[in-house]
């Protein structure tokens, strides 16, 4: 992962809403469901579909997730991101299940687009953070990861897509409140 940043000039608040929708409101695929067929490994089968449920998936924003399936069959080996069938994993060589010479697991992945407002396995960015570059706090520098390789641009745009939609619904509170 690369950390990427940039500056906001405004108010802390500004910088700190664009933070939060970095955390919270940028859309990403995640596996939403694990159907466990075979499982002679050590590991409970709601370890293993917990542990698959937090490994990024590559991400597609024309994709419909709720269409997406992947596979894993893998006898007497460690299970590989390689091992993953019908949706990439972002990390191909990561190692996702130990397994002893005579495990077996075979299960299918289902797949669903939210953001990490509502958990954790939908957050596109990581390790988000804000800190004032000037004495008087008026330039904010806002820093995060991204899960997925190229994908920060995507994300920041994403974020302020997001404080902007937010902006408009208060507005449109506000004008109705003050509407007689």
């Amino acid at each position: 992962m690369t950390r990427r940043s940039w500056t906001l000039r405004g108010h802390a608040g500004e910088a700190n809403a664009v933070r939060r929708a970095l955390i919270a409101d940028v859309p990403a695929i995640a596996p939403s469901s694990v159907v466990i067929d075979v499982n002679t490994t050590s590991h409970t089968d709601e370890f293993v579909a917990q542990h698959l449920g937090l490994i990024p998936f590559q991400q597609d924003d024309d994709v419909d997730a709720a269409s997406l399936e992947a596979r894993v069959h893998v006898t007497g080996r460690a299970v590989r991101g390689t091992d993953v069938v019908g949706w990439p994993v972002s990390y191909p060589e990561a190692e996702l299940v130990k397994m002893a010479p005579d495990q077996e697991l075979a299960l299918t992945i289902h797949f669903e687009r939210s953001t990490g407002a509502d958990h954790a396995r939908f957050a596109r960015a990581v390790a988000v953070g804000m800190c004032p570059t000037t004495p008087d706090e008026d330039e904010w520098r806002i820093s995060f990861e991204s899960n997925f390789a190229d994908d920060h641009a995507h994300c920041a745009l994403q974020a302020l897509d997001a404080v902007e939609r937010e902006l408009r619904r208060a507005r449109a509170i506000v004008l109705e409140a003050a509407t007689p």
